[in-house]
């Protein structure tokens, strides 16, 4: 079995932490992003129902006339 020297175990913990912080903000991102999706993807959901509201009001009013 290798024998680890106390500097590469140091350097395992140390890289093993970056990842951890790495991770945690990669999450924290993620997170951001989805609830900027979904916010974008409620802003275009009510601007399609708008248009076809108003599309529907103008259909009547032209037809009704």
């Amino acid at each position: 079995m290798k024998e680890w020297s106390q500097k590469q175990l140091e350097d395992i913990f140390v890289r093993g932490d970056v990842y951890e912080v790495q991770r945690a903000e990669f999450e924290k991102d993620l997170k951001e992003l989805n609830a900027t999706l979904t916010w974008a993807t409620r802003l275009v959901i009510t601007q399609a129902v708008v248009f076809v509201a108003a599309l529907l009001v103008f259909a009547i009013e032209r037809f009704a006339a």
